[in-house]
């Protein structure tokens, strides 16, 4: 878990980015969904099987055949 914050709420509140960095209505959505616990294993996320769905900017960009 400490490795998803950092790169996501730790780095926004540094870099005072107000609208990003956490998962809350109103925020800019650039988000990788995947299949399984990244919280237990995080390499999960740097492999492309894993890969569900990406959004932009809150919008669908790419997803998984399910």
């Amino acid at each position: 878990l400490d490795a998803i914050l950092a790169a996501t709420r730790n780095a926004a509140d540094l870099l005072a980015l107000p609208n990003q960095g956490a998962i809350v209505e109103g925020n800019d959505a650039d988000l990788l969904v995947v299949k399984g616990d990244p919280t237990r294993d995080i390499a999960m996320v740097s492999r492309r099987v894993n890969h569900q769905a990406v959004f932009k900017g809150g919008v669908l960009v790419g997803s998984a055949a399910v």
